[in-house]
C-alpha cells in the first residue's frame, strides 16, 4: 500500500498498484462515510467480576492463605504464572481448535516487536522478541455440525483444565510453586469470566452463547473463509482469492468481509470501499464494524494513491472513519499504519509518518499487516528523500507479501 501524501510521488522503480482499476471505478461515487456512535457504556458485568476476584484476593492475603505477599521473590512469581496462564490457555484453545470448531489462522512465540516469520501448514508463525508471553494464536470459529455444542464443551474442558492446573499448584506447592499457582488461576479466571458481552470471547463462549448466541452468525467462517484468513495473514493473496472463489455461501457476513479484504488487498479500492461499507451498515457487532472501518479507511487511502479518487475526494471520509476508530478501539490506529498514512494525508509530515510506520510494521500481527506498514514506511522516507532505505523496505514488504 503506498499513501497519497501531499506533494504526490510515487516509491522508485515500483508501481502504486500492481492490478489496474476497471474504467468503472474512476467514476464510482464513494459511499458516505460510516457514522459511529458514542462509545458503548462499560459493562457492569465486566465491572462486578474484577471487584469480586478483588474482594477475593483481598481476603486471602489479609488471612495470609495468598503466599503472592510472603516475600522471598514470590510476588515475581506469581506475575511469570499470570503471564504463563496467556501461553498455555492460547496453547490449549490452538490444540483442540479443530474438535472445537475453531481453526488457527495465525499464531507466535513471544510478545512485541516483531522479530522473524514462516509458513508452517500455509499458517503464518512469528517469532517476536519478548517471551513475556511464550504463546500467541489468532483463532476463528469454523461452521462444523454441532458448532454450539462443540464450542461450549472443549472451551469449558480448556478453562477447567486451566484452573485445575493452577489451583494443584496453588494448593499443594511451596510457596514459590503456590504463587505460581495463584498467578495462573488468576489470569484464567480474568481471561474466562470477565467480559461475557463480548461475542466470541471465551467468557461469551462459556456463559452468554448458550443462552443468547445470535451474535455468532456474524462470526462464524465456512471453511474456506477461514483458509481466506489464514492466506491473508500470511500475505499470499492469490491463495486468499482461491480459497474464496471456493466458498460456497455468499451470502454469509463472513463473506462480506473475505470479499472486502481480498478486494483491498489486490489493490480494487473501489470494491473495497463499498463492501467495507455495507458490511458496517449490516452489523450489529463493535469488533466486526471496527474491522469494516479499518478496511474502509485503507480503500480510501490506497484508492487515492492509485489515482481512483483525489485527495480532497477522500479526506472528509478518512478522518471521518478514523474518528470513528478512535472512538471505539483507539488501538486500531496507533497499532497499524493508519496513524501514518494520516500524518501523511493531513498533516503532511512524513517524518512523524514514518516513525508511526515503523512502529506499525514492528508491532503488526500478521504479515500482510506488517507489509502494509511496510509499503507506508517506504512512502514516507521516499517523501524525505531517503531513497535507500525506502527502497529496502519496499523489498521487505514484497517479499512478505508479494502482488
Amino acid at each position: 500500500m503506498i499513501p497519497l501524501v501531499g506533494r504526490g510521488f510515487r516509491v522508485q522503480g515500483s508501481p502504486l498498484v500492481s492490478m489496474p482499476q476497471s474504467s468503472g471505478e474512476q467514476q464510482l461515487a464513494l459511499p458516505p462515510a460510516p457514522q459511529q456512535g458514542a462509545p458503548a457504556p462499560r459493562r457492569s458485568p465486566a465491572r462486578l467480576v474484577a471487584v469480586v476476584v478483588g474482594v477475593v484476593f483481598g481476603l486471602l492475603s489479609a488471612s495470609h492463605r495468598l503466599p503472592v505477599v510472603a516475600g522471598g521473590g514470590t510476588f515475581a512469581l506469581f506475575l511469570v504464572g499470570f503471564l504463563l496462564a496467556l501461553g498455555v490457555g492460547n496453547a490449549l484453545f490452538a490444540a483442540v481448535a479443530r474438535p472445537a470448531g475453531l481453526a488457527v489462522v495465525w499464531a507466535a512465540f513471544g510478545g512485541g516487536r516483531w522479530a522473524g516469520s514462516a509458513l508452517v501448514r500455509g499458517r503464518l508463525v512469528s517469532v517476536r522478541w519478548l517471551p513475556l508471553i511464550p504463546f500467541v494464536a489468532c483463532l476463528v470459529i469454523v461452521d462444523r455440525p454441532g458448532l454450539r455444542r462443540r464450542l461450549w464443551c472443549w472451551t469449558a474442558v480448556a478453562v477447567v483444565g486451566e484452573l485445575a492446573a493452577g489451583g494443584v499448584l496453588a494448593a499443594v506447592g511451596s510457596p514459590p510453586v503456590a504463587a505460581l499457582g495463584w498467578g495462573v488461576v488468576a489470569m484464567t479466571a480474568l481471561a474466562s469470566f470477565a467480559n461475557p458481552l463480548t461475542p466470541g470471547s471465551r467468557a461469551w463462549l462459556l456463559l452468554r452463547m448458550p443462552f443468547r448466541p445470535e451474535a455468532l452468525t456474524e462470526l462464524v467462517h465456512e471453511p474456506a473463509l477461514a483458509d481466506v484468513a489464514a492466506a491473508l495473514s500470511a500475505g499470499r493473496v492469490r491463495a486468499a482469492r482461491a480459497a474464496l472463489d471456493a466458498a460456497v455461501r455468499p451470502d454469509s457476513p463472513r463473506h462480506l468481509w473475505a470479499r472486502a479484504a481480498v478486494a483491498s488487498a489486490e489493490g480494487r479500492h473501489a470494491e473495497a470501499a463499498d463492501l467495507a461499507h455495507t458490511m458496517y451498515q449490516e452489523s450489529g457487532l463493535e469488533q466486526v464494524r471496527t474491522v469494516a472501518l479499518s478496511l474502509y479507511a485503507r480503500a480510501l487511502a490506497d484508492g487515492a494513491a492509485a489515482g481512483v479518487w483525489t485527495r480532497e475526494q477522500i479526506l472528509p471520509g478518512f478522518t471521518a472513519t478514523l474518528a470513528g476508530l478512535r472512538a471505539t478501539r483507539p488501538a486500531v490506529v496507533r497499532y497499524t499504519d493508519l496513524g501514518a498514512i494520516e500524518a501523511m494525508l493531513l498533516r503532511d509530515d512524513p517524518v512523524r509518518a514514518a516513525r508511526l510506520a515503523r512502529f506499525a510494521a514492528a508491532m503488526a500481527p500478521d504479515a500482510l499487516a506488517r507489509a502494509h506498514a511496510l509499503r507506508t514506511l517506504a512512502a514516507a522516507l521516499t517523501w524525505t528523500g531517503d531513497s535507500a532505505p525506502a527502497g529496502k523496505a519496499l523489498a521487505r514488504a514484497t517479499a512478505l507479501s508479494p502482488r
